[in-house]
């Protein structure tokens, strides 16, 4: 799947009754483009998995691992917005995401890596560690705790959906791709 791309067209030349086959580059709203496998959603450089069976969070990094990818790392407000926005039309309420603090508690890294997150959007309230066993971190989307899409501190065996993120095949768009 291409972020962007060549489209063809059939053109017919109404005198001469012949037909020619015109390219059409469609330019990107980015710089750069991304080529994501089937069923993964291009932002910004990297593709999105948004699984459909329920898992705990290690099933999920697995799972995720089984595609190449990892439980997604949110990097920024930009991407968070993404993911949120998407969200709204996947069926399910709670995503994994790969922020735990299982090593230490209260100090909330992506699984598997030393990296600190440089942005979060946590809940009011959150995280709050709830009956001293929530260690790993998701997207909320229900709307009667008021958090619509902010992150929350839950226990890793819950079962949730994962987001799965991978880097995408970027290419330049005032390039021919074939």
């Amino acid at each position: 799947m291409h972020s962007c791309g060549l489209y063809n067209a059939l053109n017919m030349d109404a005198k001469r009754g012949a037909f020619s086959l015109v390219c059409i580059l469609v330019t990107c709203s980015v710089i750069d483009c991304t080529d994501c496998p089937d069923t993964w959603v291009p932002f910004e450089g990297s593709c999105y998995l948004f699984g459909h069976q329920k898992l705990t969070f290690v099933e999920a990094e697995h799972y995720c691992n089984q595609h190449s990818a990892h439980l997604v790392h949110v990097e920024g407000q930009e991407e968070n917005a993404f993911i949120k926005d998407y969200l709204r039309f996947e069926k399910g309420d709670m995503w994994w995401m790969g922020l735990t603090d299982d090593e230490v508690e209260g100090i909330w890294k992506w699984y598997g890596e030393v990296e600190k997150p440089e942005f979060t959007n946590w809940a009011p309230g959150q995280p709050d560690n709830g009956a001293s066993h929530e260690d790993c971190a998701e997207f909320d989307l229900r709307t009667h705790y008021g958090w619509d899409g902010k992150w929350n501190d839950v226990y890793c065996h819950a079962l949730l959906l994962p987001i799965c993120e991978r880097t995408g095949l970027s290419f330049d768009n005032n390039g021919i791709i074939g």
